[in-house]
């Protein structure tokens, strides 16, 4: 009878761990989501209004800030955002929005709006590439944790 309990606790732990491995895939692709309308707010404030990138910071929207997981909010540079972002600059929608944050604010509005284009283009591409592997990637974690649970369970009964 404990055997049988020790394995359906064991074949529930892999199920939790599964889902939770899903759990932040989906965020990780809510945050590319963000990222994309922050950079697409920016174009659009640089575009429209001509305003400096201090005032586009200041005017940007808490939630939006938020969902990039920005917990700080007196921001002033966009350096002081990328490095808020807490990106790695090894993966590819870091290394864009580096480019940004480095490269933005220098230059006249054509090739600021420019910028923020090939930048959009940019996390668009991420987003799309990581949005068609994520259901491989959901079930290939849910098959790992599953394996492995039914290897354990193998292994004590």
């Amino acid at each position: 009878m404990l055997k049988v309990l020790g394995c359906a606790v064991l074949f529930f732990c892999g199920v939790l761990i599964s889902e939770e491995i899903k759990k932040h895939a989906a965020i990780k692709l809510e945050r590319l989501e963000a990222l994309l309308e922050l950079v697409r707010t920016i174009q659009l404030q640089i575009d429209c209004y001509a305003l400096p990138i201090p005032e586009i910071i200041h005017r940007l929207d808490r939630d939006l800030l938020n969902r990039c997981k920005v917990n700080r909010p007196e921001i002033n540079t966009l350096k002081e955002l990328y490095q808020e972002l807490k990106l790695s600059s090894e993966s590819p929608e870091g290394a864009i929005m580096a480019e940004l944050c480095n490269n933005i604010g220098y230059g006249y509005r054509d090739s600021e709006v420019k910028l923020c284009e090939r930048c959009i283009n940019g996390l668009q591409d991420v987003r799309d590439e990581y949005k068609s592997e994520l259901p491989k990637q959901n079930k290939l974690s849910a098959t790992l944790c599953y394996c492995v649970t039914g290897i354990i369970i193998m292994i004590f009964v």
